[in-house]
């Protein structure tokens, strides 16, 4: 049942009215999200009502903001209410990536993560995370920044020219970004796998998929120190050998 409108003084907690309307306001904008402005124009909000608002409601994670849209989505807190989840895959995935990850993890001596990618945004689904290796993202965490991760490059291959151009609008060093996306790219169709070194850590990305179609990866991120050189090629080979297997028990799993 929706709440009562804006302003209304038969309300007995007008904050709370208020914030439900907000993140209502901010689901109903779906994937491609909704400013602050268009938040503060469409339900007469003041500015610092509005902000004080959406700043407890990001303090539980009920929204998130898309670090370089600026644009609010709903956010993994919502799940913890146990919000009913239409997307199956995501929800098979939520079920057999912990012991695909415990196994990788175990076998590299690195933290595995599992990432869906369910057409407009990253979920993180499931993490098993190694000590002496790297903290990596939380499970339930929703990223919009879709090109900022070396997995970035599977969406990004598959993307339309002109969605290609729409996406690195949102990066001010989009020609870099291009480069990194299509570079990475042409590593995975060599190797398999992308690999991603910089000065202190190491990531290597592995795609998984259902009916021939990308639907997500099993990445490994590591230290300088975790991830040796001469340990790269056996890890990544491992990981693809495994996601092969994890691609074969989905479209098994899928079926049933």
């Amino acid at each position: 049942m929706k709440v009562e409108a804006m302003g209304n003084d038969k309300s007995s907690a007008p904050a709370l009215d208020k914030g439900i309307q907000i993140l209502e306001k901010v689901a109903a904008a779906g994937k491609d999200g909704i400013g602050f402005n268009r938040i503060v124009e469409e339900l007469s909000l003041p500015e610092s009502s509005a902000a004080r608002y959406i700043k407890v409601l990001s303090e539980y994670e009920y929204l998130t903001k898309n670090p370089v849209t600026g644009l609010y989505h709903t956010g993994p807190g919502l799940a913890r209410l146990g919000t009913v989840n239409d997307d199956p895959m995501l929800e098979i995935l939520k079920q057999k990536f912990r012991a695909a990850l415990v196994s990788i993890a175990r076998r590299t001596g690195n933290t595995t993560v599992g990432f869906y990618w369910d057409g407009g945004v990253w979920h993180c689904v499931d993490k098993e995370m190694m000590e002496q290796s790297v903290v990596m993202q939380k499970p339930g965490e929703v990223r919009h920044d879709i090109l900022n991760y070396p997995w970035g490059a599977f969406v990004y291959h598959d993307f339309s020219a002109t969605r290609k151009e729409l996406e690195l609008k949102n990066y001010s060093d989009a020609e870099d970004k291009r480069n990194l996306m299509e570079s990475s790219y042409r590593e995975f169709t060599e190797k398999g796998y992308i690999y991603s070194p910089d000065k202190i850590y190491k990531r290597i990305t592995v795609p998984f998929y259902y009916k021939d179609k990308f639907v997500g990866v099993i990445a490994v991120g590591g230290t300088i120190d975790s991830i040796a050189d001469d340990k790269v090629e056996e890890y990544g080979k491992f990981i693809v050998d495994y996601a092969a297997m994890f691609s074969d028990e989905l479209n098994e799993d899928f079926k049933r």
